[in-house]
Parts: C-alpha cells; structure tokens; sequence
C-alpha cells in the first residue's frame, strides 16, 4: 500500500517524475518486486503440500493448479492495490480503499448465488476474481481465468502508469 502512496506523500516521488526513467519501468519495478515477495511467500508454503506427500498421496496436479490460481490472483491483487496507492498521498486509505474494492467483489461473489439470472448476476459473475480461483482448486488449469487474471493485472498497471504519468506532465 505504501508503493506510491507514501512516496507521495514525502516527496520522493519527485525523482522519478522528473528523471529521464521510463514510468513503465517504475511500475513494472514496483510491480514485481511485490509480486517477488508474493512468489517467495508461496515458495516457503510449499512446505505443506511436501508434509502431506510425506504423510499421504496428495494430487500434485491439483495442488500446482492451485498455486498456479493463487499466484495469478495474488499478482491481480497486488495491481490494484498499486493503482490505489497511486490514487492517494496515505497508506492508510490505499489499504483501506483496497480492502474495500476487495470486500465489494467478495460480496458480490456471495451475491451471485442468491441471485436468479439476468443483467446484475452476469455483471457480477463478470468482475468477480474470486470465482476464478475456484477452476485452480479443483485441479482445472483452464485458458479463460489465465486470460482474464493477466488481462485485469496489465490493464491495471496500464492505468496505473497513465495516472502516474498524467501526474507527472500536470505537475500534481
């Protein structure tokens, strides 16, 4: 949350507007450096699947699948939180505007089935990272849900980049 929030906040942001640096490489930097931490954090919880090979025969399929999903959903996360921070000067709204978005979309996910059909659920069904997630689980490393996590993710830091670069012409 503190990406570019508190950047801005103390000013620093500055070396980078107006550096000759590609605002691309900024975002892509920050981007992956979060997504590095995000990788290292699955790394080490590939412990449990190691304790249940041990103590049983787990579905590695499965369980690949799954880190696939988190992986691809974590990086989607990771995005938007960085476009919300880039949005504010505080950390603390960006995590809680971010906590918000992602409220909004699991509830709609939980809204989705007590919704009959139409416009609102397809909508709904639409925007929902969450749901996606559940193809991974169960073991179905399908090409819709890959597409749609990677589509949201450089999209996203697309946005991200623009505003930054609007920031930096505007002189805001």
């Amino acid at each position: 949350m503190r990406s570019f929030a508190e950047e801005r906040k103390a000013k620093t942001d500055q070396l980078f507007m107006t550096s000759p640096i590609k605002l691309y490489k900024v975002v892509l930097g920050k981007f992956l450096a979060s997504v590095t931490v995000l990788i290292l954090t699955l790394i080490i919880s590939f412990i449990y699947p190691i304790i249940l090979a041990i103590l049983g025969e787990p579905s590695f399929g499965e369980i690949l699948t799954a880190y696939i999903g988190f992986l691809l959903m974590g990086a989607t996360s990771i995005a938007i939180g960085l476009l919300l921070s880039a949005i504010t000067e505080s950390q603390v709204v960006a995590a809680v505007s971010t906590f918000g978005v992602f409220f909004v979309m699991l509830m709609g996910s939980t809204a989705i089935s007590f919704i009959g059909s139409g416009f609102i659920k397809n909508a709904l069904a639409a925007i929902s990272l969450f749901d996606r997630l559940a193809d991974f689980t169960s073991g179905i490393l399908g090409v819709s849900p890959i597409i749609y996590y990677l589509s949201i993710t450089f999209t996203v830091l697309y946005t991200t980049m623009k505003l930054i670069e609007k920031r930096r012409w505007s002189g805001n």
